[in-house]
């Protein structure tokens, strides 16, 4: 990962900043995390439902954040997973 705040990954869709996330993956230039777009294909949502529901970012966004998940899924399983266990501590604190 970048250290200087900058996006590391060479991926035209797809970026790490450090700060942002939690520095997991998200879509380049903007704050939406691969895990939720994979989350939520795997929940049945389309590719045009995803972009509704992101005005500002393309079809060809999401399915570059799907095709990143292909190739790299320990980095957002890791993700997916880190959040689920922070939501379970949140539900579970007195």
């Amino acid at each position: 990962m970048a250290t200087n705040g900058t996006a590391m990954s060479d991926d035209p869709y797809v970026a790490e900043y450090p700060g942002v996330c939690g520095g997991y993956p998200v879509i380049r230039e903007t704050r939406i995390p691969i895990r939720l777009v994979v989350q939520l294909s795997r929940a049945g949502a389309t590719l045009r439902e995803l972009a509704e529901m992101w005005p500002t970012v393309t079809v060809a966004q999401i399915q570059g954040a799907l095709d990143y998940y292909a190739c790299h899924p320990r980095r957002v399983d890791e993700d997916i997973e880190r959040h689920a266990q922070a939501s379970l501590s949140a539900h579970s604190a007195p």
